[in-house]
């Protein structure tokens, strides 16, 4: 692959504007406009001016974008304090705390207090709808962790909670899985269906975010609506019935995950940034058919 030059700037600036409009957009019909909490502790010169710049550009754009700054004494719990209040204001759609964090603090702990939106609620539900039809024919496992992890444990007695996993022990979790349920409705890259594709699993997931770039109903997987346990439900029991079937999606997954590699993306990457800056944004996807011929069936 040959080397190309890009202009990040002109690029960025492009995005930047088109954000701007879909901001301005919201507030012309009355709506709210997103909002980016920061947090930063301490007086690290560098965090203050990377903070002040994400502040400007949100300002630019038109959302909403506090700032909370907390001495480099404010203990860990202080700092979690301040995360789960954000994770409640209806206001704000998005957390960042600003690293690095002082040294007594385990910036981990604090991020693990991030309420990403996982969709818990449709994951928990539609396990216990499939427990009840299924019993202890399957097992369920729950990997993860995060400010509900508790509220999961007890909604699902019957299920096996995990936590929070390193790469490794989550290679030999997705190794030992014969499925893989991704209820999320606000993943962007779709990295985690990626890694459990690329280990031979079928896919059960919500049709919506950067999941659709990778998972093909019917072939390497099922998409379904976002939110709806009753239809997860029974894509959990009809792949855990058909042992045919879920074994036709889980090398289909396997094929189409080994052919994504970096040349492949990044040749994909420049046309939708040139669409991007001309100011009529595509949505790139391999064909699957492609992805089969050139990456085999293993």
């Amino acid at each position: 692959m040959t080397a190309r030059l890009i202009d990040g700037k002109a690029i960025a600036q492009t995005l930047r504007d088109g954000i701007g409009k879909q901001v301005q957009a919201l507030k012309a019909a009355g709506k709210r406009v997103p909002g980016l909490a920061v947090v930063i502790v301490g007086q690290d010169p560098a965090s203050q001016i990377y903070v002040r710049n994400k502040h400007l550009a949100c300002e630019a754009a038109g959302m909403h974008s506090p700032v909370i700054l907390l001495p480099a004494t404010a203990t860990q719990q202080e700092v979690i304090d301040v995360v789960r209040q954000l994770n409640t204001d209806p206001a704000i759609d998005g957390i960042l705390v600003q690293l690095p964090v002082p040294k007594h603090i385990d910036s981990k702990a604090v991020i693990d207090n991030i309420a990403v939106e996982k969709d818990v609620d449709t994951l928990v539900a539609s396990y216990q709808r499939a427990y009840d039809r299924l019993g202890d024919a399957l097992c369920f496992v729950v990997a993860g962790d995060g400010p509900r992890a508790a509220a999961v444990r007890a909604a699902l007695p019957f299920a096996i909670h995990r936590g929070f996993l390193g790469r490794p022990a989550l290679a030999d979790l997705y190794a030992d899985a014969d499925l893989f349920v991704f209820p999320s409705r606000t993943e962007t890259c779709g990295l985690v269906v990626l890694e459990a594709m690329a280990s031979g699993l079928p896919v059960i997931a919500a049709n919506e975010g950067g999941v659709r770039e990778n998972l093909r109903t019917g072939i390497n997987g099922l998409a379904l609506p976002g939110g709806d346990a009753a239809a997860f439900a029974a894509a959990i029991e009809e792949l855990a019935v058909d042992g045919q079937q879920r074994h036709a999606m889980g090398q289909a997954a396997r094929a189409f995950a080994v052919a994504r590699d970096w040349e492949r993306e990044l040749d994909a990457l420049e046309p939708l940034y040139a669409s991007a800056r001309a100011g009529s944004p595509t949505r790139g996807r391999v064909p699957l058919e492609r992805m089969v011929a050139e990456g085999g069936l293993r």
